[in-house]
């Protein structure tokens, strides 16, 4: 959630549909981020670290899975081929 800093840091009340006390309001609506930015507000978001480290993590993980599925085809194909020549012979 974002935290807006009102101009006049004595505010204390309701604007945008977003609640300040003593200058400080917060909200999440990307929006009303927007919209108190350009009405001389300032706006300090969280930093959006974990959420790139999940989805690193979750790309590796789907890299392992996929090799995975990669190697039972390998071992499969192999054994397919295997046969093949077997029942050449």
């Amino acid at each position: 959630m974002a935290q807006i800093f009102a101009p006049n840091k004595q505010y204390s009340g309701v604007s945008a549909g977003v609640t300040f006390k003593n200058g400080i309001g917060a909200t999440s609506d990307p929006y009303l981020i927007g919209w108190f930015k350009e009405h001389g507000y300032e706006a300090q978001e969280p930093k959006q670290e974990p959420k790139k480290k999940a989805k690193a993590q979750e790309d590796e993980q789907g890299k392992d899975e996929d090799s995975k599925d990669q190697d039972s085809k390998d071992e499969n194909s192999e054994e397919d081929s295997g046969s093949a020549e077997e029942k050449s012979e």
